[in-house]
């Protein structure tokens, strides 16, 4: 006989086709991957794609949550007593109130920019 080539036993063939049965077989479906299985959002239950953890809308209140961009309420000024307010990012609150600040320097320098944090922590009892 040539050295690549043999013959099996029908005991071998019988013993291999033992080990291979069940979760050993390479055709083994264990579930992940079937098309019957349905996957839900982790956060509001609706039914999602496989490769997804949450559907689109949670994932991006996720994101705000997790990130460093959370959602605040931010006072407005309106008149002297008004305690309105709006949600806004933190980023947008750090864009906002530099606009303010350079808006303040620019048409009163320095002065300005103190007066105007004086006002406001005497307003909203920081100090």
């Amino acid at each position: 006989m040539p050295s690549g080539i043999f013959k099996r036993s029908k005991n071998m063939k019988e013993k291999m086709r033992k080990i291979q049965l069940g979760k050993n077989n390479h055709n083994y479906k264990h579930g992940k991957y079937c098309e019957d299985k349905k996957y839900y959002c982790k956060d509001c239950g609706k039914e999602i794609y496989p490769n997804q953890k949450r559907c689109a809308i949670c994932h991006k209140h996720f994101k705000i949550k997790m990130g460093k961009d959370y959602i605040i309420n931010h006072h407005i000024y309106l008149r002297e007593n008004s305690n309105k307010t709006i949600k806004i990012t933190t980023m947008t609150h750090q864009k906002l109130h530099n606009k303010v600040y350079n808006y303040l320097y620019d048409k009163y320098g320095k002065k300005g920019i103190d007066d105007y944090i004086k006002w406001f922590d005497k307003k909203y009892g920081l100090k």
